[in-house]
């Protein structure tokens, strides 16, 4: 069964369908002084380009894609609008495994909505949200429809899937709210934030692909490395419930005067604890922000 979770995991987390993400937290009871502290002051109009590239690897299976981003800010109220759209794809893998991210990504292609985000940046709902989860389920049916035409795994194990992409598409608004916000939750993940300088001990709150969260014990370092470019980076491990072991690595750039992410990249591995070569999961994420459009232009200028 954990292999299986693993499998699923791979799958929703390759093609952005809903698994939280997870960004950066701290204690935010220090002396500002001792802190690196982001604002949150997005460019308002232009059109920031984000690539997305998320591969998951299994016994040496690798499921992938790149995935390209539109986001535009907007005044609304004492808040944000955030305007969202999935207007790239490209598979990765082998040919079964590229064809059938492109056809899951498929369905959210050029489908643009708005996000609310508070006056510090924080997600507060996502607009025309039944919508955009119609879209989102149209994905799940096609890995469930894959799911019934496999020949190479047995009915157990075809069991077993089914039943978890059924419990994602069953789940609560609240998880599945927090899930399709996957697609901002890194942009995000500095915004409004006071983050210790220099390397500290931390326990960070992480999802897990077997369902739920585990607390990640280890350490983060917070540095300035240019003029309004700041460096986070945690590393840590944990094991879980069910036996697993967790390494994350995690590294953010981002600028502390708007509070978007520049580029981030998380790497992240489970393995069994009394067999640690066995159902060895691995997964890769990076996030970039790859040119900004400004408003009523054309052109484009690359993101440093």
């Amino acid at each position: 069964m954990i292999a299986s979770r693993l499998v699923m995991a791979a799958m929703l987390a390759t093609w952005a369908l809903p698994l939280s993400a997870q960004a950066p937290t701290d204690d935010m009871g220090m002396e500002i002084d001792d802190s690196i502290v982001f604002g949150f002051a997005p460019p308002i109009g232009s059109t920031l380009r984000y690539e997305h590239v998320r591969t998951s690897t299994l016994n040496g299976a690798t499921t992938g894609a790149r995935l390209t981003y539109d986001y535009r800010f907007e005044r609304s109220g004492e808040g944000y609008l955030l305007w969202v759209e999935l207007v790239a794809v490209e598979g990765l893998g082998d040919e079964h495994r590229a064809r059938l991210a492109e056809t899951v990504a498929a369905p959210m292609l050029d489908i643009a909505y708005a996000i609310e985000l508070a006056a510090n940046g924080a997600p507060l709902a996502i607009q025309d949200e039944e919508r955009v989860w119609e879209h989102t389920l149209q994905g799940i049916a096609i890995i469930e429809a894959d799911m019934r035409a496999r020949t190479n795994i047995g009915e157990e194990e075809r069991t077993q899937m089914l039943a978890l992409l059924a419990a994602t598409r069953d789940q609560t608004e609240d998880a599945r709210r927090n899930g399709m916000l996957i697609v901002v939750s890194d942009l995000l993940a500095l915004a409004g934030r006071a983050i210790v300088s220099d390397e500290h001990p931390v326990d960070i709150e992480i999802a897990s692909p077997l369902g739920g969260t585990t607390m990640l014990s280890g350490t983060m370092a917070a540095h300035i490395v240019a003029n309004d470019l700041a460096s986070i980076e945690t590393e840590g491990q944990t094991e879980t419930a069910d036996g697993l072991i967790l390494r994350d690595r995690s590294s953010y750039h981002g600028a502390p005067s708007s509070g978007l992410v520049h580029r981030m990249e998380r790497i992240r591995v489970f393995e069994q604890s009394d067999a640690p070569n066995t159902a060895s999961y691995q997964e890769h994420i990076t996030v970039r922000l790859i040119e900004e459009i400004a408003a009523g232009e054309t052109a484009s200028r690359t993101a440093r």
